[in-house]
């Protein structure tokens, strides 16, 4: 039975548990402490849906909310709504009106419920493994509230911080639920013989994110339970050591008293580069320093900026009073700060704070307006820049997963990808991937193209392959229109089936928090078979084009919304929403497409829309320094063709929400 409490903000919680016929394993994730989301895919051990074809017993996937109405104070308890099996087959679907109080050691809760918590059927039939079923859990969601109805109620008492007592009053009727009927719905496949509606329960904390839980559920079954709840903090695991301040030598300091202009840029370049930071570029004048660079090691801006100043700011002598400092991301720069040495002083040392120093200093998008100022009227010496590093290699497991075929439930294909990528010049990139198979099961997939010339469903055929594949094999370039428009365009291999040209341009606003642009692709099939062949039969070039449009709608709680309108990969016109939060540089996110589909042969791929989520992990989680880069994973579809895109080497949009003017102005007291 469902409670009123929900996970924390920006936490995540992974269970998994047992009981009767069923088993479960799901994920959760807490916003704003006021709303849940949850998915869990439920196994029903009494169903197999293809015999003996290799799929199993029965799985149903599935995912819900709970939204906090009232928070709970001294007077009124927490009040909340939510919804079980949403979207879907809605063979597990739920509703519910729920309120907790905390009395003490004990937490109450009372509720109503329909649908399942109603003893209410509502997925019609076991037909609904054969893809027959007449409800969704759309359909449920959005149904008349004066639906059956059943009151609920449970309770917890807290016996120590780690130890708690659980009884609660069960409205479902188990004997109607889906896994007990056959396909008529009507006769049952496992009896049911419990006529006690009360579960019992007990819970420990083994540790500081880890639970168990055992229950006598109904008075004749037993059922355990395990989850692992953790928030989402970048510093992760093994908590950051502190980075040593910097401290220049008394010889580089007096060098660079006496340096000339051009003397002084370079030791500066040096101890900067030295120091971690790339992309670094610095001029001086007789009383100003022009500082470029990225933000090296770190995942803050403000950060990197603060140990900026400190290296810049022991090395420059007197005579330096103005500082311009521009932080690059893809190679531009997109934040531009002009303060003077005794403001910058001031503000680092507690002396002055945020509000006063972004008065008297200015920190603006772009780098344009700065710049001039920087040159008019100064004895300007030459720039010195950083000797980046012109290539890099790396090596990465990966694995591949074909879910929920007839064939089995799960699918994988294990590859080892080694990636080369130099940088011949500034803004190009040459970008290989070469893919090798350890263990493939695609080979055992049941699955065929939809369309004759498919542009995504015929990716089975590809994953076949255990052969080694060029995966990418490109050549992009960054530029820089007029305007303060970001380019790119790019040739090659972009991913297994498709190789041929990409382009993309995209426009920075109002500090960052807005952008908009153009994309375009155009791509033939590869040859299944051979690296360097274009694949006979398929003459077309699929191609793209889209207008991109992202805003951050609520920057403080990085909630950000993207909208791509135009042609998809197979031709079909339409719309791509994507909602995501960037929040501890951590971004999680979901994205809906919704085409013309009346294109398409197929009666599979007519009426289709595509959906998916995705995570973006910093890699400082797993070490014990703070460190740039990310790990990705997301969840999508390639069983069906409409709303399809194409890789490409690199991306402008959507854009990253931790280089803007608006993130460090937020941020600013990250500096000290």
């Amino acid at each position: 039975m469902p409670n009123a409490r929900v996970l924390p903000d920006w936490s995540m919680r992974f269970e998994f548990g047992r009981y009767d016929i069923y088993g479960y394993y799901g994920v959760a994730l807490g916003l704003w402490d006021r709303l849940e989301f949850h998915g869990q895919f439920t196994s029903v051990n009494t169903l197999k849906p293809f015999g003996n074809q290799g799929y199993g017993i029965y799985k149903d996937r599935s995912a819900g909310f709970r939204l906090i109405l009232v928070k709970e104070n001294e007077f009124w308890p927490q009040v909340a709504v939510g919804a079980y099996d949403a979207t879907g087959t809605a063979l597990f679907a739920s509703r519910y009106l729920v309120g907790s109080k905390m009395f003490g050691n004990l937490d109450l809760t009372i509720g109503a419920g329909q649908g399942i918590l109603a003893g209410e059927f509502v997925g019609g039939s076991t037909n609904a493994v054969y893809g027959n079923a007449k409800n969704t859990g759309h359909t449920f969601l959005f149904s008349s509230l004066t639906r059956k109805t059943r009151p609920f109620a449970g309770l917890e008492y807290h016996l120590t911080p780690d130890l708690t007592l659980s009884a609660e009053y069960s409205t479902i009727d188990y004997g109607r639920m889906f896994g007990f009927l056959d396909s008529h719905g009507k006769t049952r496949l496992k009896k049911d013989d419990s006529r006690i509606p009360l579960n019992l329960g007990v819970k420990y904390k083994l540790c500081k994110n880890f639970n168990i839980q055992l229950a006598c559920m109904r008075g004749n079954e037993v059922g355990v339970g395990l989850n692992v709840a953790f928030p989402l903090d970048p510093e992760g695991m093994l908590g950051w050591i502190k980075r040593p301040e910097y401290r220049s030598t008394e010889r580089l300091r007096w060098d660079a008293y006496k340096a000339d202009n051009d003397k002084l840029a370079s030791l500066i370049c040096k101890a900067l580069y030295d120091d971690g930071f790339g992309h670094v570029k610095i001029q001086a004048s007789r009383n100003a320093l022009w500082v470029e660079s990225d933000a090296g090691q770190y995942l803050s801006q403000a950060r990197a900026l603060g140990r900026i100043f400190s290296i810049v700011d022991q090395l420059a002598p007197k005579r330096i009073t103005i500082f311009y400092f521009n932080m690059v991301d893809m190679g531009y720069v997109m934040s531009s700060l002009k303060t003077t040495r005794e403001n910058m002083k001031a503000y680092m040392e507690s002396r002055m704070d945020r509000s006063d120093f972004l008065e008297v200093g200015d920190l603006t998008l772009f780098a344009d307006k700065h710049r001039k100022e920087f040159e008019q009227g100064r004895d300007v010496g030459s720039a010195r820049k950083s000797e980046e590093p012109w290539y890099s290699f790396t090596v990465r497991p990966k694995i591949r997963t074909f879910l929920e075929n007839k064939k089995g439930f799960f699918k994988n294909k294990v590859i080892i990808q080694p990636r080369a990528a130099i940088h011949p010049w500034t803004g190009g990139l040459v970008a290989g991937e070469l893919e090798f198979t350890l263990y493939n099961q695609y080979k055992d997939v049941d699955y065929s193209p939809m369309e004759k010339d498919a542009a995504r469903t015929d990716i089975v055929q590809y994953e076949r392959k255990s052969s080694p594949r060029i995966t990418e094999m490109a050549f992009d370039q960054l530029f820089k229109l007029p305007g303060n428009i970001q380019a790119r365009g790019a040739v090659g291999i972009f991913e297994s089936p498709y190789a041929g040209f990409g382009a993309e341009c995209f426009r920075y606003f109002c500090d960052g928090r807005l952008g908009a642009g153009l994309e375009t692709e155009w791509v033939r099939k590869r040859s299944i078979d051979n690296n360097f062949k274009l694949r006979k039969g398929m003459n077309e070039w699929f191609h793209t084009g889209f207008v991109n449009i992202y805003a951050n709608v609520w920057p403080s709680q990085g909630l950000e919304l993207g909208l791509t309108l135009g042609r998809f990969l197979a031709g079909d016109m339409g719309y791509r929403v994507e909602v995501r939060r960037s929040f501890k540089y951590f971004t999680i996110g979901a994205w809906y497409t919704k085409t013309d589909t009346s294109i398409f042969d197929s009666p599979k791929n007519r009426g289709t829309d595509q959906k998916g989520v995705f995570i973006s992990i910093p890699l400082a989680v797993f070490k014990d320094h703070e460190t740039p880069g990310s790990f990705e994973y997301d969840i999508t579809s390639f069983l069906r063709d409409p709303g399809q895109t194409v890789s490409q080497p690199r991306f402008l949009y959507p854009m990253n929400p931790w280089s803007t003017p608006d993130d460090l102005k937020r941020n600013l007291d990250e500096m000290r």
